[in-house]
């Protein structure tokens, strides 16, 4: 395995203005790894690596060497691998994603229903670069074609659709006016292909085709991210029961490295239970889950009364730029009483331009820390003003 990324460092370094190596900006072996186990691929990273490499280095051509043993679907687990690291990284390699949208082609024309769903959903939406009209027509007769053929992820795409479509529409009015409209939930039965595709988004539909499809595929780690969805749309609407009861089937189905946002909105619907949501908080945090931070050093704070504990949660978030956590730190400062450290906290957010929140919120506090903190430099300084204005009178052999 070493001689053979040698070999291929070579060979790339010989050529001028080349790409760089598939493996100089693949994410580490370990990570990779992990997530092909979570998601039952067939085959290991070492497996994976030349089909993928082939793919990449030939873009998606007819030149790619793909061994007929690799099925569209296994292709298609790599690329969900690589929009999973997306997501925890929050980062985006447009090289990478580039070869994920090649894994997803390659994957279609291995005869992977899923993966022609996908690729037709991302020209019914645009996604990408090059989509013409005939194109956006031929995805429509797919689409077709696959939801009469009850056909899971189809559902579940079209589900997807809806929902952006109606959150975009939602924002749009807000912008428009103060108003939020009513969230209307009424399932609907039409769940044609000319319904879904042409007429204006609805939160009800949306739940429907989620539905639908969980009767199709209730098991898998995709069912996971239609309840995650049914899980915030029942949220936003204060169906908390509901809401609770689709974070816990997410949770249930698929890893933590799927499910930040689902344990932390189980830490938030468990808030009568601080143990248990503490757990999902932490969970949420492991998983680099910003929101959750915070929380966390409130928990600790407020309730465990642990302000060891309250300061590493806070302090951990603060690092990742969430302002709450500095308000956080704010806190425990000033429950230990510890003047100085709070006045000191207030000029770095200062500093750092992120202080309008903890003033706001924490206005008297912030008043308090400042005159206290004050008030203990004079009294420490004191005795050595004093000793300065009067000298000590040097001492004689007489001086008993």
């Amino acid at each position: 395995m070493l001689s053979y990324i040698q070999t291929s460092r070579r060979l790339y370094s010989s050529i001028p203005n080349a790409k760089p190596l598939l493996l100089d900006i693949l994410p580490s072996k370990k990570m990779i790894s992990r997530l092909l186990f979570d998601y039952d691929a067939r085959y290991n990273f070492n497996k994976y690596l030349p089909v993928i490499e082939s793919i990449y280095d030939n873009e998606c051509s007819d030149y790619a060497n793909i061994p007929e043993k690799f099925k569209g679907n296994d292709l298609l687990v790599f690329q969900r691998v690589l929009a999973q690291i997306r997501k925890q990284t929050h980062t985006i390699n447009p090289l990478l994603l580039k070869l994920e949208n090649d894994l997803i082609e390659k994957a279609a024309e291995r005869g992977s229903r899923d993966a022609l769903s996908t690729l037709s959903f991302m020209a019914l939406e645009g996604k990408g670069e090059g989509w013409s009209e005939e194109d956006k027509t031929t995805a429509k007769s797919y689409i077709k074609e696959l939801m009469e053929l009850e056909h899971p992820l189809t559902f579940k795409l079209a589900a997807d659709r809806e929902l952006k479509g109606y959150t975009d529409s939602l924002e749009r009015k807000c912008a428009e006016s103060n108003d939020t409209p009513n969230d209307d939930l009424i399932p609907t039965f039409d769940l044609s292909f000319s319904t879904i595709t042409e007429s204006p988004k609805q939160l009800g539909r949306a739940i429907s085709l989620y539905e639908h499809f969980l009767s199709l595929d209730s098991r898998s780690t995709i069912a996971a991210a239609a309840h995650r969805s049914l899980g915030m749309i029942y949220f936003r609407t204060q169906q908390l029961g509901k809401s609770k009861e689709h974070f816990e089937k997410a949770v249930e189905l698929a890893p933590s490295t799927d499910n930040p946002q689902a344990h932390f909105f189980l830490g938030l619907l468990n808030e009568t239970d601080p143990l248990v949501a503490r757990y999902h908080f932490q969970m949420a945090a492991s998983e680099g889950f910003r929101e959750s931070f915070a929380n966390l050093g409130y928990l600790e704070l407020n309730v465990f009364n642990d302000l060891y504990k309250s300061r590493e949660w806070f302090a951990l978030g603060a690092e990742l730029g969430v302002p709450e956590c500095i308000v956080g730190l704010f806190d425990v400062a000033m429950r230990k009483k510890d003047y100085r450290k709070a006045r000191a906290i207030v000029e770095k957010a200062e500093r750092q331009g992120v202080s309008n929140l903890l003033k706001e919120v924490r206005k008297d506090s912030v008043e308090l820390a400042i005159s206290e903190a004050d008030r203990i430099i004079e009294v420490a300084e004191e005795p050595q003003a004093r000793q300065q204005s009067n000298p000590r009178r040097k001492s004689t052999r007489w001086d008993l």
